[in-house]
């Protein structure tokens, strides 16, 4: 049997279609969409998963934008759906990691160590929501069996190498997993983040060439009278016959 799904892009178009494999069909459609899945819902299995399809399409054909792809869905046509989340990740503590360069980077990267790796592992193991992780040095020495110095150079080495920020956090300062990496909450409060994460990287380095500009501006001009000047040659003397 099949069911209906829905999905919404970048550009909050819709798709409407059907499939046997859900998280098969979501990979092949993310790989292909580039402005990527904002969210899925789906119908339960069902073996008119084809008529309701077209029925879908049908009722909201005034909406559509081309083939499967519509702006907006209308009418749902008393089809029940529910969240992909919610449906199939239900109760199970999970998040998500990213491929990309960034993981390539860091298993290549020099600077970390064999222990450094041990406790990202960890980490990963204890990520809360929003990537803010909740455990102390103390707690990490006993499960590691490191020693809370060698704890604290590792985790010393993951925030240089921008794996890891230290952020305050109520009263309390915590470290949080480098959104790059991996995400563990709500994708839309990814997207938010990433966001912030680019206006602050754009504004940072309109503030370095603010201070370039400023330091060129303010540097000593040097005239042409001040330039140092090449060294007098000898004349030569008239030789006598």
């Amino acid at each position: 049997m099949k069911l209906v799904y829905i999905i919404e892009n970048g550009n909050r178009h819709k798709k409407i279609g059907v499939t046997s494999n859900i998280q098969k069909r979501m990979a092949q459609l993310n790989t292909a969409i580039s402005t990527g899945i904002r969210s899925v819902i789906i119908s339960d299995f069902t073996p008119n998963a084809y008529a309701l399809e077209k029925q879908l399409h049908e009722a909201n054909k005034e909406q559509r934008l081309n083939g499967e792809w519509f702006r907006e869905i209308v009418d749902f046509c008393d089809v029940e759906f529910s969240y992909l989340e919610q449906k199939f990740l239900k109760n199970k503590d999970f998040f998500f990691m990213f491929q990309s360069e960034h993981l390539e980077k860091l298993a290549l990267n020099e600077h970390l160590q064999g222990n450094d790796f041990r406790l990202l592992l960890i980490l990963f193991g204890c990520l809360d929501f929003d990537n803010y992780i909740s455990i102390t040095q103390k707690q990490l020495s006993a499960v590691t069996k490191m020693s809370q110095p060698k704890i604290s150079n590792s985790l010393g080495r993951l925030e240089e190498q921008g794996v890891l920020t230290k952020e305050k956090k109520g009263n309390s300062n915590v470290y949080r997993l480098n959104p790059s990496y991996a995400w563990k909450g709500k994708i839309s409060e990814f997207q938010k983040d990433e966001k912030e994460r680019k206006q602050q990287a754009i504004s940072q380095a309109k503030i370095i060439q603010l201070k370039q500009k400023m330091a060129a501006a303010e540097a000593p001009k040097t005239s042409p009278e001040d330039e140092p000047k090449p060294p007098a040659e000898d004349t030569p003397k008239p030789s006598s016959d």
